[in-house]
């Protein structure tokens, strides 16, 4: 039994996004430039200030734009009753009201943000025989059951406040006899979350740390982000057979299924009155209109927006908030099977020489059904992914262990088959069939199909290992391995609004290639610490990448995947490594590391000469990407107490079995272009500033003990132990300029979240 609490709390520095000197708040309330405007003549507010937060036009503005307007549903809200009939003055002598406006302004803002709900893992398992009293008729039959529940609360509440995943495991298992073991194991579990895709793809944030708060909707709407559910059930079974001292065999076949749901929210009801906001009465009603339901003589009506539902059009307030629209547009009702087997034998022959081989073979069947439901937006290309294939998938490997006197040699290879299963589409680049007028759905009458490319590659490997001294080793190994691709790169026939196909799939692309080297050297230290030294280099290449084709008349455009993209990683990398002893271990990592890559060939082609040279003569999607390498460092040290450690009080022993484990990150900080707010871009000035490090240490108090049987482990975790500020780089693009990042990053840090956790096991 695991139990894991932690009480609920904010995640990051700073105020909530409603605290009076907020980002999201201040310009509106602040009584310095909340009518005037933050960038008008009269505000108060000098230069730096203005720059932290977001331009605002006033209420004086929107106010007096609201009464120049009769059909306005805001008509007279906001306008201060002086005695006199306002509807006669002219606009320029209207003052505002600042309670009434207030209340407005706070009624779409009203959001609860805090965390409300504490992140939890509970985590049982038990087992015995199966039949009790006969399980020796059966082989030992006996089980083990166990089940999970795990909730996360999110940064911000949205629609939901938490993560949610649940999950239960049985499995079965009896000696057939003493050399062969059966073992039945069946599992179904649920997740449900938020996904941040518009597209539908199975995106799902598992917890605060993947979150951003990149917009006013995010913050004060509750319906930006679709839920998804993932319901999955496998069931397998595994065979072990000793055939004798120097050989035995495993085999196992099992069943995965995946089903995937993103639905619609259910529509804000446009006709409830759920708060009423004074207007001035001199001024004649409009009409409802959208989420003003009703208007009176001396009051309008709101429905819950942002609040309270689905809404189908962009509708946006006058400080930016959008009430619906491009909300929640992911839709998804997608099953995955695969069905999966897997042989592997191994003999030692001899004291030098053991032996291994084994094959496995996926079967995998997917019906995908997602995509963007945009109604209201019929312009946007609203991509849809429907397609249904049967893709098998086919590996071998022979590996052979060497030993000659301390030295050791791994050689093997291994055999990848991939077959995509059916036909494709033979057409010509630029093919009139890929635009509007055929189409996805007219596709089977305009091309041809032909069966897809059987796809075999053979991978070396090398892997050796001989002492240098008594103390010490070198190492070389060296691989070649090959990925499968992401189905969607293979299969899709991606379709918009318009029933034309812009992006399409290729079966046909070859798997994408890893080669490894590495060369290293171990020390042994006074016979308490290891020394590694290695070097290595892994070089990817035929990595899929979309190829943009447009015809003469821009009717056709459409991606297609291709092998063009490549990389390289190279670095060299020096552990310290303390063995367990008796009161302390762990190890201290530093690693330096360059990447580099880019593209083959053209990123876009055209039927159009002129189109194709002007694009050749100023792209630069064929450069070569060198970012500044980012070293890093880790480190883990685990201290601890004997069993018998101190005083003895009543056959117990309170000093003893503590363990407190220190886990720490470092890593340099990112180096990014930086021309000021004023200037976009400078030719030739790159990577001049740098965010300052990641700097993080987690701790961890453990405590065991025994009593009545009973094996019990205390222990506390603390993340961010030092309290550190982080920024987080999921705004920069939203806000643009470095002193708003800044500024806006206190609210996004991670803080010291303690976890009190108790493990029991009997």
């Amino acid at each position: 039994m695991l139990l894991r609490y932690s009480g609920a709390q904010r995640d990051y520095f700073g105020p909530l996004p409603n605290s009076p000197n907020s980002y999201f708040w201040r310009p509106f309330t602040d009584p310095d430039v909340k009518n005037a405007g933050t960038h008008s003549a009269e505000s108060k507010w000098d230069v730096y200030t203005r720059r932290q937060y977001p331009q605002w036009a006033g209420w004086n503005t929107i106010v007096r734009r609201w009464a120049e307007a009769p059909s306005d549903p805001y008509h007279g809200v906001g306008v201060r009753d002086t005695g006199v009939d306002e509807s006669t003055l002219s606009t320029s002598e209207l003052q505002v009201d600042d309670a009434v406006i207030t209340e407005l302004f706070e009624w779409y803002r009203r959001k609860d943000l805090e965390v409300r709900n504490a992140d939890f893992d509970i985590d049982l398992g038990f087992g015995g025989p199966l039949i009790p009293g006969m399980g020796n008729s059966f082989g030992g039959l006996r089980f083990f059951a166990s089940g999970k529940r795990e909730r996360r609360a999110y940064m911000m509440p949205r629609v939901i406040d938490e993560y949610e995943n649940d999950w239960g495991r049985v499995k079965v298992t009896s000696d057939i006899r003493s050399s062969m073991k059966l073992s039945v194991e069946a599992m179904y579990g649920k997740e449900y979350g938020l996904t941040p895709s518009r597209n539908g793809f199975p995106n799902m944030w598992r917890g605060n740390q993947e979150m951003g708060l990149n917009n006013d909707d995010r913050i004060w709407g509750d319906h930006i982000d679709n839920t998804l559910q993932i319901q999955r059930n496998n069931i397998g079974l595994s065979f072990s057979h000793v055939l004798s001292p120097r050989t035995f065999y495993e085999f196992r076949v099992q069943r995965m299924q995946s089903d995937y749901l993103t639905e619609k929210y259910p529509d804000r009801d446009l006709a409830a009155v759920e708060k009423t906001i004074p207007r001035n009465s001199d001024f004649a009603p409009p009409n409802p209109a959208l989420q003003v339901s009703e208007v009176t003589q001396n009051h309008i009506g709101l429905t819950g927006a942002p609040l309270g539902g689905w809404f189908l059009k962009n509708e946006i307030f006058v400080d930016g908030l959008e009430f619906g629209g491009h909300w929640a547009e992911g839709r998804d009702d997608s099953e995955v099977v695969a069905y999966t087997t897997r042989f592997d034998i191994t003999s030692q022959r001899s004291q030098v020489a053991q032996y291994k081989a084994g094959f496995e073979w996926i079967a995998s069947d997917y019906n995908v059904n997602h995509g963007r439901y945009e109604l209201f937006f019929k312009n946007n290309a609203a991509p849809k992914y429907v397609w249904q294939r049967t893709p098998q998938q086919f590996a071998g490997y022979v590996q052979t262990k060497l030993e000659f006197n301390a030295m050791i040699a791994n050689l093997g290879v291994r055999l990848d088959h991939w077959n995509a299963n059916g036909e494709w589409w033979v057409y010509e680049d630029f093919t009139s069939a890929f635009g509007a007028k055929i189409g996805k759905d007219n596709l089977e009458g305009a091309l041809e199909q032909a069966p897809v490319k059987k796809l075999t590659y053979l991978s070396p490997r090398l892997g050796i290992s001989f002492p240098v001294t008594a103390d010490s080793k070198l190492f070389f190994n060296y691989g070649h391995f090959r990925q499968m691709l992401n189905p969607h790169n293979l299969f899709l026939v991606n379709e918009v609004n318009t029933g034309a196909v812009s992006q399409i799939g290729n079966p046909n692309h070859p798997m994408p290639r890893t080669i490894n080297y590495e060369l290293g050297f171990e020390q042994n230290l006074f016979d308490r610490y290891l020394l590694r030294l290695s070097g290595y280099y892994r070089a990817n290449d035929d990595q899929a990448i979309g190829v943009r084709y447009t015809n003469l008349d821009q009717t056709v455009a459409y991606s297609l995947f291709e092998p063009l993209n490549y990389d390289d990683i190279r670095g060299f990398e020096m552990t310290v490594r303390k063995r367990r002893g008796k009161w302390f271990g762990g190890f201290v990592n530093y690693t330096y590391m360059q990447t580099k890559g880019g593209n083959f060939g053209r990123r876009e082609l055209f039927e159009n000469r002129l189109s194709q040279a002007n694009f050749d003569a100023t792209s630069t999607r064929h450069y070569q990407s060198r970012p500044v390498s980012r070293p890093f460092g880790r480190l883990a040290l685990e201290f601890y107490t004997p069993r018998d450690f101190g005083p003895q009080v009543s056959k117990f022993y309170p000093l003893s079995k503590w363990d407190v484990s220190l886990v720490g990150n470092w890593r340099s900080g990112q180096h990014f272009n930086w021309y000021g707010p004023e200037s976009s871009d400078i030719s030739g000035l790159t990577n001049n500033v740098q965010f300052t490090s990641i700097k993080n240490l987690d701790f961890r108090l453990t405590k065991q003990f025994a009593m009545m049987g009973v094996r019990t482990m205390f222990f506390l975790d603390v993340s961010n132990l030092l309290n550190l500020k982080r920024l987080n780089n999921r705004q920069r693009s939203r806000l643009g300029i470095l002193h708003v990042v800044l500024a806006f990053a206190r609210r996004h840090i991670w803080r010291v979240r303690p976890n009190l956790c108790i493990y029991s096991r009997q």
